[in-house]
């Protein structure tokens, strides 16, 4: 039997959306509260539940943002970074970025990352 990566796929893309619904209400209540580690780790989870997943998959583009997310969020439980209004505006852009990702996967349209986004006002 063939390999029917268009079911995992399907699979992948409608966790992984869990996932940034997760991420995005996290998000929101940790600008307000952010030292809340609970949060903080439920969101660190999520990203690496995405990289993971999507690296089964050989989405590297998915992949490699979700690493970078998760980077971002164990900077900011190791408090090697603190939180920034700047610093959230980025995550959320990330998060975003990572469904739009997420939703030409899912339709089989081609991926293609401008990070240089990211960076915008």
């Amino acid at each position: 039997m063939a390999f029917d990566k268009k079911k995992f796929v399907a699979r992948f893309a409608a966790e992984a959306k869990d996932h940034i619904a997760i991420l995005n209400d996290g998000f929101l209540k940790l600008e307000n509260n952010p030292d809340d580690m609970e949060l903080l780790n439920l969101a660190f989870r999520s990203a690496h539940t995405i990289k993971g997943s999507s690296r089964v998959l050989s989405l590297n583009e998915i992949s490699s943002l979700a690493h970078k997310l998760e980077d971002t969020l164990d900077a900011l439980r190791q408090k090697k970074i603190a939180p920034s209004k700047q610093l959230f505006n980025l995550l959320f852009k990330s998060v975003d970025m990572l469904g739009s990702i997420i939703d030409k996967v899912q339709a089989g349209e081609a991926i293609t990352i401008d990070t240089s986004k990211l960076c915008e006002d």
